[in-house]
């Protein structure tokens, strides 16, 4: 399989324990990420360490009235060259280092490509009521 040009984009709200947990399992993906872009709502949550710790990470801080669960998104995507962008909730934690790969092999055999949400046991409702609702993940300027 080609590699394809391939970035990650979280919209992030006061990121913590968990959030580190995530950028150190999406640093350690064997598909390889370009960028990891951070949309952080308020900076003053934001720990400037992670930048340092993990090289892939570039961050947007914005404030609580410039967040849009939309345009947020659409802004982040502006930001980015890549030919993959992989949508991402800053609590999707992968369960393994293929989820990049596997994302992007789909995507190859199926240009119209679908992930499916996964949540935490925590939020288990939640995962039962979106867990058969594809999520689609935009390709550019791919000729898969």
């Amino acid at each position: 399989m080609k590699t394809l040009k391939t970035d990650v984009i979280i919209p992030a709200y006061r990121p913590g324990e968990e959030f580190e947990k995530l950028l150190e399992r999406l640093s350690a993906q064997k598909y390889p990420i370009n960028k990891i872009l951070v949309m952080n709502t308020e900076k003053k949550f934001w720990k400037e360490t992670w930048e340092q710790e993990y090289p892939l990470v570039e961050v947007r801080h914005l404030t609580k009235e410039e967040f849009d669960h939309g345009g947020t998104r659409r802004q982040a995507s502006e930001l980015s060259d890549a030919e993959i962008l992989v949508f991402m909730t800053q609590d999707a934690m992968p369960a393994d280092r293929e989820l990049i790969g596997a994302l992007v092999g789909a995507l190859a055999e199926n240009p119209l490509g679908r992930s499916r949400l996964c949540a935490s046991a925590s939020k288990k409702r939640t995962a039962d009521f979106w867990k058969n609702i594809p999520v689609p993940l935009i390709i550019r300027n791919s000729p898969v």
